[in-house]
């Protein structure tokens, strides 16, 4: 019995955390470095559904989490009010005068009460670097991923991506 305990404990330890691949795409192989005086602009990306189930408001919360980070190191970031694809997207941030467009994709989003049914929660987001000016891609960062299968608390699809897209973002300045 003790031994079952411990392999219970265990199997918990080992499957509390998120897992993600990150592909980190940096243009021309050059290191990048944005300016930390300079503008942003997100576009707000599309809400995603599973299995016939729409996770209304994701994608506002994939922006929202997007400039929370970029706002530790630029002068001002501005989220989009309305769903924008790329085109439209870095035209308002052309209209509108900022430096760079960031264009998060929102690929995959699963969020499953995963401390009772043990399905993790998912999560692929591609997120765009532009400069507004030339419209030259700057940078590019994919991360697909899963949560943990045994978790207390119930986690959220952010938690995969959290941890990848702060050090990708500090690594651009």
């Amino acid at each position: 019995m003790k031994y079952f305990f411990m392999l219970i404990i265990s199997l918990a330890i080992c499957n509390c955390a998120p897992t993600s691949d990150v592909s980190h795409i940096k243009n021309n192989g050059n290191d990048v470095q944005m300016n930390t005086n300079a503008t942003a602009y997100i576009s707000l990306p599309e809400d995603r559904s599973s299995n016939g189930h729409l996770y209304a408001g994701s994608g506002r919360e994939v922006a929202v989490e997007i400039e929370f980070i970029f706002s530790k190191y630029l002068n001002q970031v501005v989220v989009g009010n309305s769903v924008e694809t790329f085109d439209e997207g870095l035209l308002s941030a052309k209209n509108f005068g900022y430096i760079y467009f960031i264009h998060p994709q929102l690929i995959q989003w699963e969020d499953y009460a995963t401390q009772w049914s043990g399905i993790p929660d998912k999560l692929t987001l591609k997120v765009t670097i532009v400069s507004v000016e030339s419209g030259a891609i700057i940078d590019k960062l994919l991360i697909d991923g899963k949560g943990p299968i045994v978790t207390l608390s119930g986690g959220h699809p952010l938690d995969i991506s959290k941890k990848s897209l702060e050090e990708w973002v500090k690594s651009l300045f």
